[in-house]
């Protein structure tokens, strides 16, 4: 199930309804550890993986997109407690990265 999707060029409203479903979702997971298991970045399709706080509950998609460039940006629900995957889509990565995120249980 789509929890949040942003498309490049979207407007004010769509980014805002964008924002508003991220905090609707994301904030039960506000100071947990999140580990991020990730493929095919960039054009050379590496892999890599990261860890951090959620402090705020935009970093959950903001730690995963590019800077200064458009993107297009999904995250699901699974079926698995705590675990979400997502994926950016760009101009080094038109295919698009693919991410899964975890929140770990405190």
């Amino acid at each position: 199930m789509i929890l949040a999707q942003l498309e490049p060029y979207a407007d004010e409203f769509e980014f805002e309804d964008f924002t508003f479903e991220i905090d609707d979702y994301f904030t039960k997971h506000l100071n947990k550890e999140v580990f991020i298991e990730s493929k095919n970045l960039t054009w050379i399709n590496l892999k890599g993986t990261k860890t951090f706080t959620l402090i705020d509950v935009h970093q959950v998609w903001q730690e995963l997109v590019p800077q200064n460039t458009d993107y297009s940006f999904v995250i699901e629900d699974t079926n698995k407690e705590n675990i979400y995957q997502a994926k950016c889509s760009h101009h080094d990565c038109p295919t698009g990265e693919k991410f899964t995120i975890t929140f770990k249980e405190s």
